[in-house]
C-alpha cells in the first residue's frame, strides 16, 4: 500500500514513472508541468474531471479503451504526446484481487447449462463438485446475469426443515414466520405470482431425507398450483451420491430422484484458465507456475484459494512482482491454512 502511495505525488515531485502508459505520462506532464485543470482535459474529452483524476491518481484504476482513445487523441492534439521509439512500453500490471476477471471456464459452462435448463424446463437441476471448483462464484454470476429470475440460499447442517423453507421465505422477501406447512404455502403462492428459479447451496449439508422431501413439498405445492418452478441443488460429490445412488435403494429418495433433470459434475480449472484468472499480475514464471498448481489442486486448492492467496500476496508486495518465495512463504501458509491440508 505504501508504494502505491508513493506514486500520488504532490505537483513539485516526479514520481517513478516505470510501468505507466503513454498516456498517463504525458497527462501527468500536462497536469502538473504545464497546470492544465482536469476538469478541462476532462470537458474537452467528453468526461467528468474525476475520470481525469482518477486514472492520473490512481495506480490500479482501469481506464475504458474509449477513455484512452479519447485522451490520447486530446494529448496529440495540444501538441503533449512522444513518438514511440519502437521499444515496447512496460505494462500497467493488475495491483488488486478486484481486477482478477471473471473467467468463463468449462465448470462456469456446466452450470450455466443445469440454471438454465431447471429454468425451462421446470424441474429439480443439480451442479455437483469438489471445494473451490467454482460452482458458487459460477451461479451467482449467472445469477448478475438473469437479475430477478432465481434466489439463492445457503444451508448448512443444522437447518431443520421449517428453517429451510423460512430461508426461502426470507430470500423471496416475503413473510416468513409460522408453522413450516403455512411457510411452505406462502411460499408456493408468491411462487405462483412471481415464479423465480430457488437456488440451495452447500446442498450436501443437509444429509436428512426429510429435508429433501420438504424441498420436493415445495416444487409440488408449485406445480399443483399451475405455476411449476426449477430447483436447483449445489454441492459436493456427497450430494450426488446422496441422491442419485440411494434412490435405488431406498423409495422414499425415488420421488426426488424422479424429478431431476440436468446434473453436472464440475471440476478444478484446467491450466489453460488458471493462467487466464492470472493474466496481467507481476508474477515471475516459477511464481506463476506455483500458483496455477494452486488453482488445479483439488485437495487444498481452487478458485477461492486461488483469490485467496492472490489477495494475500498482493498485499504484501505493495504493487511489485510475486516471486516463488513469497508464495511458498511460511506466513503464506500460516494466512491460508488449506495450503497445510
Amino acid at each position: 500500500m505504501a508504494e502505491q502511495l508513493a506514486l500520488i505525488r504532490t505537483e513539485d515531485q516526479q514520481p517513478d514513472m516505470a510501468g505507466w502508459a503513454m498516456e498517463r505520462r504525458m497527462l501527468w506532464k500536462l497536469t502538473k508541468e504545464n497546470g492544465t485543470k482536469s476538469t478541462t482535459i476532462g470537458r474537452a474529452i467528453g468526461y467528468d474531471g474525476s475520470a481525469v483524476r482518477r486514472y492520473l491518481n490512481e495506480p490500479g484504476y482501469k481506464a475504458s479503451p474509449e477513455f484512452l482513445a479519447k485522451l490520447r487523441e486530446y494529448l496529440i492534439g495540444v501538441g503533449f504526446w512522444e513518438e514511440e521509439d519502437g521499444s515496447e512500453e512496460p505494462a500497467e500490471y493488475k495491483t488488486s484481487i478486484q481486477e482478477m476477471a471473471f473467467i468463463e471456464t468449462e465448470s462456469a459452462r456446466r452450470a450455466w447449462f443445469v440454471m438454465n435448463n431447471s429454468m425451462e424446463m421446470k424441474d429439480f437441476g443439480m451442479i455437483c463438485g469438489p471445494s473451490g471448483c467454482g460452482k458458487t462464484y459460477a451461479v451467482k454470476q449467472w445469477m448478475q446475469d438473469n437479475p430477478g429470475r432465481a434466489v439463492l440460499i445457503t444451508a448448512n447442517g443444522r437447518m431443520a426443515c421449517k428453517a429451510i423453507v423460512k430461508r426461502i421465505a426470507k430470500a423471496l422477501e416475503i413473510r416468513s414466520y409460522g408453522d413450516t406447512d403455512t411457510l411452505i404455502e406462502i411460499v408456493r403462492d408468491e411462487l405462483t405470482t412471481h415464479p423465480r428459479l430457488i437456488i440451495i447451496d452447500e446442498a450436501d449439508q443437509l444429509k436428512s431425507i426429510a429435508k429433501f422431501e420438504l424441498l420436493r413439498s415445495v416444487y409440488d405445492e408449485c406445480d399443483g398450483a399451475g405455476s411449476p418452478i426449477g430447483i436447483v441443488l449445489i454441492g459436493n460429490e456427497d450430494l450426488s451420491r446422496f441422491i442419485l445412488q440411494a434412490a435405488v435403494d431406498r423409495e422414499e429418495l425415488s420421488r426426488i430422484h424422479n424429478r431431476f433433470g440436468a446434473h453436472q459434475k464440475l471440476d478444478m480449472p484446467s491450466r489453460q484458465e488458471a493462467e487466464q484468472l492470472l493474466e496481467g499480475y507481476n508474477l515471475t514464471p516459477k511464481a506463476k507456475e506455483q500458483l496455477i498448481n494452486i488453482a488445479r489442486n483439488k485437495r487444498r486448492g481452487g478458485i477461492r484459494v486461488l483469490r485467496k492467496v492472490m489477495a494475500i500476496l498482493l498485499g504484501a508486495v505493495g504493487g511489485g512482482q510475486i516471486t516463488e518465495e513469497h508464495v511458498l512463504s511460511e506466513a503464506l501458509a500460516r494466512s491460508v491454512l488449506s495450503l497445510n491440508a
